[in-house]
C-alpha cells in the first residue's frame, strides 16, 4: 500500500485543480508555518488555490523538486529542493534542502507540512532510523 501512497503524493505535488478530488482530501491542510517569509497555514482546496495565487504573484518561476521519497503507514516524507526566480527583483533562489511530510487518508493527501529540518520530518512521521 505504501508504494501506492508514494505515487499519490508524487502526483498530488503536481496536481491541477481538476485532479484535486482524485488525489487530495477536501479538508487538506497545507502547513507552511516554518517558512521564513509569510509563514501560513492553508485549509481545503480554496487554501491550496490561494497559496498558488500568492506564489504566482511573487515568483516568475517557482518549483519544488522532489529528491527522495520515504514511505510509511499513511505517511510519506519527500525531500525537496525549492527553486525560484523572483518577479520584481529577478533574484534567483535555491533554498536549502527541505522536506514535506504528507499524511494520507482514504488514499488521498490530507496534509502537506513543510520542514527545513529533514531529520525532524522523518522523526515526526515515525520514519527516522
Amino acid at each position: 500500500m505504501s508504494q501506492e501512497n508514494v505515487e499519490v503524493v508524487r502526483r498530488a505535488l503536481k496536481a491541477r485543480r481538476s485532479e484535486f478530488e482524485e488525489l487530495i482530501d477536501p479538508a487538506v491542510r497545507l502547513d507552511l508555518s516554518e517558512r521564513v517569509f509569510n509563514p501560513a497555514v492553508y485549509e481545503g482546496y480554496e487554501g491550496l488555490l490561494l497559496w498558488r495565487a500568492e506564489v504566482a504573484e511573487v515568483w516568475e518561476s517557482y518549483r519544488s523538486e522532489p529528491e527522495r521519497f520515504f514511505d510509511g503507514d499513511e505517511v510519506v516524507v519527500v525531500f525537496t529542493r525549492e527553486r525560484g526566480h523572483a518577479k520584481g527583483s529577478g533574484i534567483e533562489v535555491d533554498q536549502r534542502p527541505t522536506a514535506l511530510l504528507c499524511r494520507l487518508r482514504a488514499g488521498r493527501v490530507s496534509e502537506f507540512r513543510l520542514y527545513h529540518d529533514r531529520e525532524r520530518a522523518l522523526q515526526d512521521a515515525g520514519l527516522a532510523e
